[in-house]
Protein backbone atom coordinates (compact mmCIF):
# COMPACT_ATOMS: atom_id res chain seq x y z
CA UNK A 1 0.00 0.00 0.00
CA UNK A 2 2.84 2.36 0.85
CA UNK A 3 4.47 1.81 -2.58
CA UNK A 4 1.15 2.51 -4.33
CA UNK A 5 0.81 5.85 -2.54
CA UNK A 6 4.41 6.73 -3.38
CA UNK A 7 3.80 5.89 -7.03
CA UNK A 8 0.69 8.07 -7.13
CA UNK A 9 2.49 10.95 -5.43
CA UNK A 10 5.43 10.58 -7.79
CA UNK A 11 3.14 10.64 -10.85
CA UNK A 12 1.25 13.64 -9.47
CA UNK A 13 4.46 15.60 -8.85
CA UNK A 14 5.70 14.66 -12.34
CA UNK A 15 2.46 16.00 -13.86
CA UNK A 16 2.69 19.25 -11.90
CA UNK A 17 6.34 19.71 -12.84
CA UNK A 18 5.76 19.03 -16.53
CA UNK A 19 2.80 21.44 -16.57
CA UNK A 20 5.01 24.19 -15.14
CA UNK A 21 7.68 23.44 -17.76
CA UNK A 22 5.12 23.67 -20.57
CA UNK A 23 3.79 26.99 -19.24
CA UNK A 24 7.31 28.36 -18.84
CA UNK A 25 8.16 27.24 -22.39
CA UNK A 26 5.31 29.39 -23.75
CA UNK A 27 6.84 32.50 -22.18
CA UNK A 28 9.43 34.22 -24.33
CA UNK A 29 11.43 36.97 -22.65
CA UNK A 30 13.24 39.95 -24.12
CA UNK A 31 14.78 40.51 -20.68
CA UNK A 32 14.96 38.18 -17.67
CA UNK A 33 17.47 38.91 -14.92
CA UNK A 34 18.06 39.21 -11.20
CA UNK A 35 19.98 42.25 -9.93
CA UNK A 36 23.21 41.07 -8.26
CA UNK A 37 23.03 43.63 -5.47
CA UNK A 38 19.32 44.07 -4.69
CA UNK A 39 18.28 40.55 -5.78
CA UNK A 40 15.23 42.04 -7.53
CA UNK A 41 13.90 40.22 -10.59
CA UNK A 42 13.26 42.15 -13.80
CA UNK A 43 11.40 40.45 -16.66
CA UNK A 44 9.98 41.76 -19.92
CA UNK A 45 8.23 39.50 -22.42
CA UNK A 46 8.95 39.66 -26.14
CA UNK A 47 6.56 41.65 -28.31
CA UNK A 48 3.60 39.71 -29.71
CA UNK A 49 1.53 41.14 -32.56
CA UNK A 50 -2.17 41.54 -31.66
CA UNK A 51 -3.33 42.27 -35.19
CA UNK A 52 -3.19 39.96 -38.19
CA UNK A 53 0.07 40.17 -40.17
CA UNK A 54 -1.90 41.09 -43.31
CA UNK A 55 -2.92 44.43 -41.76
CA UNK A 56 0.67 45.60 -42.23
CA UNK A 57 0.46 44.82 -45.94
CA UNK A 58 -2.78 46.83 -46.22
CA UNK A 59 -1.15 49.82 -44.46
CA UNK A 60 -3.33 49.89 -41.39
CA UNK A 61 -2.85 50.10 -37.64
CA UNK A 62 -0.67 47.36 -36.19
CA UNK A 63 -0.41 46.72 -32.45
CA UNK A 64 1.94 44.64 -30.31
CA UNK A 65 1.81 43.67 -26.62
CA UNK A 66 4.43 42.89 -24.01
CA UNK A 67 4.38 42.78 -20.22
CA UNK A 68 7.00 43.66 -17.64
CA UNK A 69 7.66 43.16 -13.95
CA UNK A 70 10.35 45.13 -12.14
CA UNK A 71 10.39 43.77 -8.58
CA UNK A 72 6.60 43.70 -8.34
CA UNK A 73 5.95 46.88 -10.36
CA UNK A 74 4.01 45.45 -13.31
CA UNK A 75 3.32 47.10 -16.64
CA UNK A 76 1.42 46.21 -19.79
CA UNK A 77 3.35 47.51 -22.76
CA UNK A 78 1.68 48.47 -26.03
CA UNK A 79 3.48 49.34 -29.26
CA UNK A 80 1.45 50.75 -32.10
CA UNK A 81 2.51 51.40 -35.67
CA UNK A 82 0.29 53.28 -38.08
CA UNK A 83 1.27 53.41 -41.75
CA UNK A 84 -0.44 55.78 -44.18
CA UNK A 85 0.36 57.65 -47.36
CA UNK A 86 1.72 61.20 -47.19
CA UNK A 87 -1.44 62.73 -48.72
CA UNK A 88 -3.68 61.14 -46.06
CA UNK A 89 -1.28 62.17 -43.31
CA UNK A 90 -1.26 65.78 -44.56
CA UNK A 91 -5.05 65.92 -44.31
CA UNK A 92 -5.05 64.59 -40.74
CA UNK A 93 -2.06 66.34 -39.23
CA UNK A 94 0.11 69.26 -40.16
CA UNK A 95 3.65 68.26 -40.97
CA UNK A 96 3.22 64.60 -40.01
CA UNK A 97 3.67 65.31 -36.31
CA UNK A 98 3.98 62.37 -33.92
CA UNK A 99 1.33 61.33 -31.42
CA UNK A 100 1.64 62.38 -27.80
CA UNK A 101 0.31 60.40 -24.84
CA UNK A 102 0.37 62.26 -21.51
CA UNK A 103 1.07 60.44 -18.24
CA UNK A 104 -2.13 59.00 -16.76
CA UNK A 105 -3.94 58.81 -20.11
CA UNK A 106 -5.97 55.60 -20.16
CA UNK A 107 -5.60 52.54 -22.33
CA UNK A 108 -9.03 50.95 -22.80
CA UNK A 109 -9.34 47.21 -23.32
CA UNK A 110 -12.67 45.75 -24.47
CA UNK A 111 -13.07 42.28 -22.95
CA UNK A 112 -14.99 39.30 -24.34
CA UNK A 113 -17.81 39.67 -21.77
CA UNK A 114 -18.45 43.27 -22.86
CA UNK A 115 -16.67 44.88 -19.90
CA UNK A 116 -14.07 47.62 -20.29
CA UNK A 117 -10.73 47.58 -18.46
CA UNK A 118 -8.77 50.84 -18.15
CA UNK A 119 -5.06 51.28 -17.37
CA UNK A 120 -3.20 54.58 -16.85
CA UNK A 121 -0.05 55.41 -18.83
CA UNK A 122 2.96 55.16 -16.48
CA UNK A 123 4.83 58.02 -18.17
CA UNK A 124 4.06 60.54 -20.87
CA UNK A 125 5.55 59.72 -24.27
CA UNK A 126 5.86 61.26 -27.70
CA UNK A 127 5.94 58.83 -30.61
CA UNK A 128 7.84 59.32 -33.83
CA UNK A 129 6.75 59.77 -37.43
CA UNK A 130 9.15 58.90 -40.23
CA UNK A 131 9.07 57.92 -43.87
CA UNK A 132 8.91 54.19 -44.59
CA UNK A 133 12.40 53.20 -45.78
CA UNK A 134 11.36 51.44 -48.97
CA UNK A 135 8.62 53.92 -49.96
CA UNK A 136 9.11 57.67 -49.77
CA UNK A 137 5.39 58.44 -50.14
CA UNK A 138 4.40 56.52 -46.97
CA UNK A 139 4.74 57.60 -43.34
CA UNK A 140 4.84 55.39 -40.26
CA UNK A 141 3.97 56.66 -36.79
CA UNK A 142 5.28 54.54 -33.92
CA UNK A 143 4.87 54.71 -30.16
CA UNK A 144 5.64 52.43 -27.22
CA UNK A 145 3.65 53.03 -24.05
CA UNK A 146 3.87 51.40 -20.61
CA UNK A 147 0.62 51.21 -18.64
CA UNK A 148 0.60 50.61 -14.89
CA UNK A 149 -0.87 47.22 -13.98
CA UNK A 150 -2.09 46.66 -10.41
CA UNK A 151 -3.04 43.22 -9.04
CA UNK A 152 -6.81 43.71 -9.41
CA UNK A 153 -6.59 44.78 -13.06
CA UNK A 154 -4.07 42.01 -13.83
CA UNK A 155 -6.57 39.48 -12.44
CA UNK A 156 -9.34 40.96 -14.61
CA UNK A 157 -7.19 40.74 -17.73
CA UNK A 158 -6.11 37.17 -16.96
CA UNK A 159 -9.70 35.99 -16.42
CA UNK A 160 -10.80 36.25 -20.07
CA UNK A 161 -9.93 37.23 -23.62
CA UNK A 162 -9.57 40.76 -24.99
CA UNK A 163 -11.35 41.86 -28.18
CA UNK A 164 -9.99 45.34 -28.88
CA UNK A 165 -7.86 48.15 -27.48
CA UNK A 166 -8.12 51.93 -27.66
CA UNK A 167 -4.93 53.93 -27.25
CA UNK A 168 -5.96 57.45 -26.21
CA UNK A 169 -3.68 60.32 -27.25
CA UNK A 170 -3.71 64.05 -26.53
CA UNK A 171 -5.67 64.72 -29.72
CA UNK A 172 -7.81 61.63 -30.28
CA UNK A 173 -7.40 57.87 -30.15
CA UNK A 174 -6.28 54.81 -32.10
CA UNK A 175 -8.58 51.76 -32.09
CA UNK A 176 -7.21 48.30 -32.75
CA UNK A 177 -9.35 45.20 -33.14
CA UNK A 178 -7.44 42.17 -31.88
CA UNK A 179 -7.24 39.30 -34.37
CA UNK A 180 -9.17 36.17 -33.35
CA UNK A 181 -5.96 34.13 -33.09
CA UNK A 182 -4.47 36.68 -30.67
CA UNK A 183 -7.35 37.29 -28.21
CA UNK A 184 -5.47 35.51 -25.39
CA UNK A 185 -2.08 37.20 -25.95
CA UNK A 186 -2.61 39.97 -23.38
CA UNK A 187 -3.58 37.35 -20.77
CA UNK A 188 -0.55 35.18 -21.63
CA UNK A 189 1.87 38.11 -21.45
CA UNK A 190 0.63 39.07 -17.97
CA UNK A 191 0.77 35.44 -16.75
CA UNK A 192 4.42 35.26 -17.84
CA UNK A 193 5.47 38.09 -15.52
CA UNK A 194 3.47 37.07 -12.42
Amino acid sequence: MNNAIRSILFMLSLCITSTGVVQAAECKFAHNSVDKITKTRVVITKWVQLTHWFREERREMTAFVSAGNDDGDQTLRIRIEYVRDVATAAKKESGGSAMSIPQGTELMIAMSDGSLVKLPASLGIVGSTDYVESMSDWLVTKAEIDYHLDAAVAAELMAQSAKAIRVVTDNGHYDVRIHKSNVDDIRRAIECVQ
